[in-house]
């Protein structure tokens, strides 16, 4: 059975977003760059940054204006694909609790 994984979207500080990190500012970078985020998100342009690089399956917000909009699906599938990486289904926790009870 393989198992799915979620990332959690949170204003609580993380040891993952390390400034050594350097693939974090070159995602981010390059999604200000082709208005995936605005400047001013740069914290949502950092979760979809991490959950992107490692291949999470769900990205979990209640950022509807930024990330769970489906709108911006398209346009961040084509920038995580030039940057070769995965995009995950980004919803809200009640769209997730509505797909885990769709599959039950």
């Amino acid at each position: 059975m393989i198992t799915e994984t979620v990332y959690l979207d949170t204003t609580i500080p993380s040891f993952y977003f390390d400034e050594r990190e350097s693939f974090k500012k070159r995602i981010v970078a390059v999604y200000i760059e082709n208005f995936v985020m605005p400047k001013s998100l740069v914290g949502d342009a950092i979760h979809l940054a991490y959950a992107s690089y490692y291949g999470i399956d769900y990205l979990l917000t209640w950022n509807c204006n930024h990330l769970a909009n489906a709108r911006k699906r398209k346009h961040i599938k084509v920038i995580n694909g030039r940057l070769g990486l995965s995009t995950p289904e980004i919803v809200t926790p009640l769209n997730l609790v509505e797909e885990m009870n769709e599959t039950r």
